[in-house]
């Protein structure tokens, strides 16, 4: 297979990039019950990151409820509705949390997953 050659983004590619929330994945919770879940959008994700890191230690347990607010595009939930979620069975909650962590491409501690950073590194090297 030839290897394909890759030039430097203009501004107008970078921005063509399709948008966080319309990288989507529906998931079927229990039979007959689905959500929709999407990619955090930069900005959403920093703020999450400084709202959590502003005690001592990094909020893990809102962090996680977080993730289920804005990671569950359909059906929309409050802050409230989220944290009730998670009262749910942890296989429920659980395939949403590595649902939206994987389309965002970040670790269950909030951080650009390696893997990532390696193929961003790397994409980079080539152009």
């Amino acid at each position: 297979m030839p290897k394909q050659e890759t030039t430097i983004a203009t501004a107008d590619e970078l921005l063509a990039l399709p948008d966080a929330e319309t990288v989507t994945e529906v998931i079927e919770l229990e039979p007959g019950v689905r959500v929709v879940c999407a990619a955090l959008q930069m900005l959403t994700y920093m703020r999450m990151r400084v709202d959590c890191g502003q005690g001592d230690a990094f909020d893990q347990e809102r962090w996680e409820t977080l993730l289920i607010k804005n990671g569950v595009v359909q059906p929309q939930l409050t802050f409230q509705q989220a944290e009730q979620f998670k009262k749910k069975r942890v296989s429920a909650v659980e395939v949403i949390y590595a649902t939206v962590l994987r389309l965002s491409g970040i670790t269950p501690g909030g951080q650009v997953a390696e893997k990532a950073v390696q193929e961003a590194e790397a994409a980079f090297r080539e152009g």
